[in-house]
């Protein structure tokens, strides 16, 4: 039989390996799941933060709105073209060409237009590319007298050169630039250096199709 002082001992040994051993474990475990509990608050906080400021930015984007020119363009456009200087082509579905230039704090709002040498053909629907080396190919047209016709706006010089007939009555076509700096088409690549067409494994029925130039530049078109 035990007696009290046999159990007080004993009892108090228990609370002595609570205090100097086992305790010390307890501490450090509920050291360690404090800090658990601390970083999982930072990492939640944090991603709080990263969810608020992202709401924040779509709705900044979904605010966007749009601002008028001062000056507007001198004829009705349906094909603009961003051009390697920063400025802006347009055409008006017939002959005629424009440019907008930004002012000197680049805003296109505050441009101004200026007229370019008037095409060789008319065209409304057509394919359409900024060449690399900054000229602009155009090719057929749905309407006007440019279907089955190409031709090449120079920059610098600001004339239409045309191209040779490309032996196709393109109208409302589509090109996409290779990675050669050439242009395919339907039924062609034009060759930009030798202004000359390259025949090619025709595809069919791709008037008034959508083609979409891929990270590696394939070409898918629906």
């Amino acid at each position: 039989m035990k007696t009290s002082t046999e159990s007080s001992y004993r009892l108090q040994t228990f609370r002595n390996r609570l205090t100097c051993g086992d305790n010390a474990e307890i501490a450090e475990g509920r050291k360690f799941y404090g800090k658990g509990i601390r970083e999982m608050g930072r990492h939640w906080l944090g991603l709080v933060v990263m969810m608020v400021g992202l709401l924040i930015s779509g709705k900044a984007h979904a605010g966007g709105t749009w601002a008028p020119l001062l000056h507007q363009p001198p004829a009705g456009l349906n094909n603009c073209l961003l051009l390697g200087d920063g400025t802006v082509m347009c055409g008006d579905g017939n002959q005629n060409w424009y440019r907008l230039t930004p002012d000197i704090h680049g805003s296109y709002t505050a441009g101004t237009w200026t007229t370019l040498a008037a095409a060789h053909d008319t065209r409304l629907f057509y394919a359409s590319q900024v060449l690399t080396n900054g000229n602009v190919f155009v090719c057929g047209g749905e309407y006007g007298t440019g279907r089955g016709k190409g031709e090449v706006y120079s920059t610098t010089q600001n004339i239409w050169v045309p191209t040779p007939d490309p032996g196709i009555g393109y109208s409302d076509a589509e090109s996409k630039m290779l990675p050669n700096g050439n242009l395919v088409m339907e039924h062609d690549v034009y060759d930009v250096a030798n202004n000359a067409w390259i025949p090619v494994d025709a595809l069919r029925g791709q008037g008034e199709a959508c083609w979409v130039k891929l990270p590696d530049d394939s070409i898918l078109t629906v």
